[in-house]
């Protein structure tokens, strides 16, 4: 767990510093990165050896792995759409014959938005709540569901990879990736420190227009 969680940090704070870098490099990035979590669950490796090693896997092959990952999230976008809307049209059908037309359905459906959004509503049936909760369920496990296709693609995808890399990683390959990353955790680490300072900021003024206590 610990390496896999450090290892997450330090793929976001690489994330977030290529991004920060005009966006095009924290593309690159993710791209290259794509192996990092097989690395570490397999290979047992972590930090920025696994990032290194998941660099390695896709030097030369980036073109091939952003074409296949690409094309299989599209996949997975199309089929999630299909989905989500039949699962929408079937619980908007069941919600008009419950609540007794297509009007009364949608005013149920406004007064919930409203509700959460901490308005004044005309209180809803708890047969409407129901019908939320098991919209949300299906909508929840559907999106594991797609998680987890993703993940079995990711790791089949490293598994073609791997065994078509020769296992060594060249020391220079090595020592330039590693400070490669440097910079980009560097970027990172400031740009996210930068971030926080300026939303602690802007909320401290805001305060001080409103005169909220602090």
């Amino acid at each position: 767990t610990v390496p896999i969680t450090w290892t997450a940090l330090l793929v976001f704070i690489l994330l977030f510093g290529g991004t920060f870098m005009l966006i095009v490099p924290g593309i690159l990035f993710a791209i290259s990165a794509t192996f990092v979590f097989a690395i570490v669950t397999i290979e047992e490796k972590k930090g920025m050896d696994a990032i290194v090693t998941s660099f390695w896997y896709v030097n030369g092959k980036r073109k091939a792995v952003f074409a296949r990952t690409l094309l299989f999230i599209l996949l997975l976008t199309l089929i999630a759409a299909i989905i989500f809307t039949i699962l929408a049209s079937i619980t908007i059908g069941i919600s008009i014959l419950v609540f007794g037309g297509f009007e009364a359905a949608i005013t149920w459906y406004v007064n919930f938005i409203l509700t959460n959004a901490g308005n004044e509503y005309v209180p809803a049936t708890n047969l409407f709540y129901v019908f939320v909760l098991v919209w949300s369920l299906f909508a929840s496990a559907i999106s594991a569901f797609f998680l987890g296709l993703f993940n079995i693609f990711s790791f089949k995808l490293w598994q073609n990879i791997k065994q078509i890399t020769h296992t060594h990683i060249p020391d220079d390959f090595k020592n330039a990736k590693k400070k490669q990353i440097k910079i980009f955790a560097w970027i990172g680490a400031t740009s996210v420190v930068l971030l926080i300072a300026t939303q602690i900021i802007l909320v401290y003024y805001q305060c001080q227009k409103i005169h909220c206590p602090l």
